[in-house]
């Protein structure tokens, strides 16, 4: 209990230097409040019975399948292209200003040739990608383009997808985009005030259609009388997002008189509960339409861990392993070389494959793969637990033990690795519990004291967002 009161203050004190003295207009429920909102929670998971669903460490309840293109997401195989940051509609919800006509970019590498993208996808190993923006089409020429490019960079077997408000599809341009090799469609029907209508003009040509918007509150009567009409038009899955405050659409959430959550970024507690709702309703009227609340936690916490995974495999050495949050595991022995020296000799005398540990001569510590923990002679020695995190970049100037990805002439992607944590010195007892806990799949709920200070770098936190 007292480690998450801790973890609260820290989680409020960023949010209240995020926003500065604007935090002090936003309105943040009491103890009651969340306590109420808490039950309500927990009542609506409940209505959805043997219907409910969880994936990514149950930040993703839902009814019904996930979309193929979600299910390359919580898979960590996705990567979305920002194609423009211009926008022809006007939504109050909004996370960024859509205003400007910018380079095609993902991750902050920029792609201003289709191709280079293509290169990206597959040295990458991705098996879905999805163009977004802005709206796309506003630049179609442009959105085809990279479909096209996409389309080679996954091959046959990849998942391609689109996000727009769809105000400015016709039927051509749905034939255009099929062609191009799009295997979804996701409508933001929010952004035209929740007219459906466009979506008829990609029945027919595009395989998946579906309806992704942010769970507004107010929006429920009218989503509740409008989704029944959804199966009809050929839409199979609703993807419902939590609204999220940021500086740019701050003042049109806050008008709004939304009860705001602390947490790693300030959510609205009432969309939360819409989504809920949205689930609850097509399970009670048994609507054939698949569900997906993509919360805001699992965006932060899956999708960023997903990225800091791929760049980290790329630069990860033998003896070195990737933790599920993402982060490259260091693991060293610390003791005088001659000790380090017998220790090796005693794992080449048992077979023991080489690439697991390096040595460099005369050195007192000793790289070593987790896997070899076991196996030590721990007298006058020392474990050291380190973190890197791996950086895929065009900026800046790389070290010279940077790796650099071609993607095309003149055009390359830097992989900069940089040390994330403090490195922490274990005894033997330590290191025994190090492994046991971390290591071998047997965290308990409440973690040791000495074994908590490795959790942001070890783990993702599971579940819900916790109401404070």
């Amino acid at each position: 209990m007292s480690n998450l009161r801790g973890l609260s203050r820290r989680l409020i004190a960023a949010n209240e230097d995020e926003f500065g003295l604007y935090y002090r207009a936003l309105k943040f429920p009491g103890r009651r409040r969340l306590a109420a909102a808490g039950q309500q929670r927990q009542n609506l998971l409940d209505s959805l019975a043997e219907s409910l669903h969880w994936a990514a460490g149950g930040t993703k309840p839902h009814i019904g399948e996930l979309s193929p293109g979600c299910r390359q997401c919580v898979a960590g195989n996705w990567s979305c292209l920002f194609i423009n940051a211009s926008c022809n509609a006007s939504c109050f919800y909004c996370p960024t200003a859509q205003d400007r006509q910018e380079v095609p970019a993902t991750n902050n590498l920029q792609f201003r040739h289709p191709e280079a993208y293509a290169t990206y996808l597959k040295r990458l190993g991705f098996r879905g990608s999805s163009i977004s923006g802005g709206e796309p089409l506003l630049t179609l020429n442009r959105t085809l383009a990279f479909l096209r490019a996409a389309r080679r960079g996954l091959g046959k077997k990849g998942h391609l997808w689109l996000y727009t408000n769809g105000i400015l599809l016709t039927r051509e341009i749905a034939g255009q985009l099929a062609d191009a090799g799009l295997d979804e469609i996701r409508f933001d029907i929010g952004a035209s005030n929740y007219d459906y209508h466009k979506i008829a003009l990609a029945s027919g040509l595009i395989p998946v259609i579906s309806i992704e918007i942010p769970a507004v509150p107010e929006a429920l009567p009218t989503l509740k009388q409008i989704l029944p009409e959804m199966p009809a038009l050929g839409v199979r899955h609703l993807n419902l997002h939590q609204l999220r405050l940021t500086r740019h659409n701050f003042r049109h959430l806050n008008e709004r008189n939304y009860s705001f959550l602390h947490g790693e970024k300030i959510t609205v507690l009432d969309s939360e509960l819409a989504a809920l709702e949205l689930l609850s309703f097509v399970h009670r009227t048994r609507l054939d339409l698949a569900v997906n609340y993509c919360s805001f936690v699992f965006k932060n916490r899956h999708q960023k861990a997903a990225a800091r995974q791929r760049a980290a495999q790329l630069d990860r050495r033998p003896w070195e392993t990737v933790t599920p949050a993402g982060f490259i595991r260091k693991i060293a022995l610390c003791g005088e070389p001659e000790r380090l020296q017998k220790q090796v000799a005693l794992w080449q005398q048992a077979g023991r494959d080489d690439a697991l540990w390096q040595l460099l001569p005369g050195q007192s510590r000793l790289s070593i793969s987790p896997q070899l923990l076991p196996l030590i002679n721990w007298h006058r020695l020392q474990l050291a637990v380190g973190y890197d995190q791996v950086q895929l970049m065009q900026q800046g100037k790389p070290d010279r033990g940077d790796l650099k990805i071609p993607l095309e002439p003149e055009h390359a992607v830097n992989l900069v690795r940089h040390r994330d944590s403090a490195e922490y010195l274990l005894g033997p007892t330590a290191a025994r519990s190090f492994f046991h806990t971390w290591l071998e799949g047997h965290s308990p709920e409440t973690l040791p004291a000495h074994q908590r200070v490795f959790q942001e770098w070890e783990n993702i936190p599971e579940g819900l967002q916790t109401y404070f």
